[in-house]
């Protein structure tokens, strides 16, 4: 299989750092604390999705997760214009993403131990020794080795090396054999939506969140999430604001409409702003992006109010009519623009977008997910101005952060992890109530113990 990836017209950029599972960002049902701990990962990989989205604004965006964490990531929280999102086990067939010029995916698709142990048993059954079953990461009074086995797995790179990851994996022949079969191939099917052996032209570049790659795949990078949500400097790191702005913002980069609507990243004054801009390698003052910039698809713009002050703004290529969506949005965030024009219209890669599917049906149109979470972010403005008196608010790396002492430790929050603590919570409730309703429908029907389905632990 090597030889035929190796074809592939396709940049790829893995993040082994961790495994990205359903457990560590969404946590367990009953257990507040690992949901707080998970909440800062899923506002992370929230910003790595903007960060991706607008390094790419020059085509659409294909996103994966299992189907549980894309509820979550999309719970009250307005998607990048040019992204279209998918779930794992629900990838084949699907064709409209050939043209895509990016990809991101979240995690990985993980049958549960018992399954994996079953499917081998019922494979081995007659050999002279059957594969005994792999608790594979269950408790050591289940029989289990009291944490996940991990093997060393060499992946080859662009460049001639070969490096050596570490890759949770079952410790058996035939529950390796069926590990991957599921897993690793769940991801090679994602990729496979941007057709990478079939596409001419410029390659698509994959963003693999997972410490399961593929060793089918020539990588070109290796990196850590902070890699990516962060630029770095001689100083340190640099935040990444202004995709979460263009997120927010319908695809429009505009000082602006940052400091009426993103005040949680840039604060109160245009000097702040201004940095955040710079730090992308954009100058709120001038029209042309500095050399720093390295993003593609972003239009440059201008606009003047009536008072005659002229400022300008830059657009996703994806959107139509850029200029209409800057006035609109300049409009009801209270300025009073007069005119504008577009100064440089950036190239677009033409791509169908995604149908929505009954998930999409679920979580609302972008429009009321755009509303519900300008609502949750206000309220998360009140209860940190109400905190504030026991503590510090400040804006941070990650945008508003709140400091405070709780029960003799220190605590730091940010307004990101809050709004992904409260999807966390959602996607439990949800998760609970669909239980409840498959039991009783179950029990309904008189059937016996519920079907394990499979998971993504």
């Amino acid at each position: 299989m090597a030889s035929v990836c190796e074809l592939f017209n396709l940049r790829s950029i893995g993040m082994p750092d961790r495994s990205y599972s359903k457990m560590q960002l969404l946590g367990r049902a009953d257990d507040s604390a690992s949901q707080a701990e998970a909440a800062f990962l899923l506002s992370a990989v929230r910003r790595a999705i903007s960060t991706v989205c607008g390094l790419h604004a020059d085509g659409r965006v294909l996103v994966a997760a299992t189907k549980g964490v894309r509820r979550a990531l999309q719970t009250s929280w307005a998607s990048p214009v040019n992204s279209d999102f998918l779930h794992f086990g629900d990838l084949r067939g699907l064709d409209f993403a050939k043209h895509h010029v990016a990809a991101i995916s979240v995690g990985r698709m993980e049958l549960p131990p018992g399954v994996l142990s079953g499917l081998a048993a019922a494979l081995t059954y007659d050999d002279e020794v059957p594969e005994p079953p792999s608790y594979r990461g269950s408790p050591a009074s289940n029989g289990g080795a009291g944490r996940v086995h991990r093997t060393k797995r060499r992946l080859m790179m662009r460049d001639g090396r070969d490096v050596e990851i570490e890759v949770p994996e079952d410790p058996a022949k035939w529950g390796s054999l069926l590990q991957r079969q599921f897993r690793e191939e769940e991801l090679l099917q994602f990729v496979g939506r941007l057709r990478p052996v079939y596409r001419s032209g410029e390659p698509a570049v994959w963003y693999a969140l997972t410490n399961a790659l593929p060793d089918a795949i020539v990588w070109d990078e290796l990196v850590g999430l902070e890699r990516l949500i962060y630029r770095q400097d001689a100083h340190g790191s640099l935040p990444r604001g202004v995709w979460e702005i263009a997120r927010r913002c319908g695809g429009i980069v505009s000082a602006e409409l940052a400091m009426s609507q993103c005040r949680d990243i840039v604060g109160d004054s245009p000097a702040g702003a201004r940095e955040i801009f710079l730090a992308e390698g954009l100058d709120p003052r001038q029209s042309a992006p500095l050399a720093s910039f390295a993003a593609r698809g972003w239009s440059s713009l201008s606009w003047v109010d009536h008072g005659g002050r002229n400022a300008f703004a830059w657009a996703a290529a994806c959107l139509d009519d850029p200029l209409a969506v800057l006035l609109g949005r300049l409009t009801d965030a209270g300025y009073s623009p007069a005119d504008g024009r577009i100064l440089c219209k950036a190239r677009f890669t033409r791509a169908d977008a995604g149908e929505p599917d009954l998930l999409d049906a679920s979580l609302g149109a972008e429009d009321e997910r755009e509303r519900q979470e300008t609502s949750l972010r206000q309220a998360a403005w009140r209860q940190f101005d109400s905190e504030q008196g026991g503590g510090e608010l400040r804006i941070g790396i990650d945008g508003l952060q709140w400091t405070g002492i709780v029960g003799g430790m220190t605590i730091n929050r940010t307004m990101d992890q809050v709004l992904a603590q409260g999807a966390i919570e959602r996607f439990h409730a949800w998760d609970r109530e669909d239980r409840a309703r498959e039991a009783a429908e179950k029990a309904l029907r008189g059937s016996g113990r519920p079907d394990r389905q499979p998971s993504d632990e």
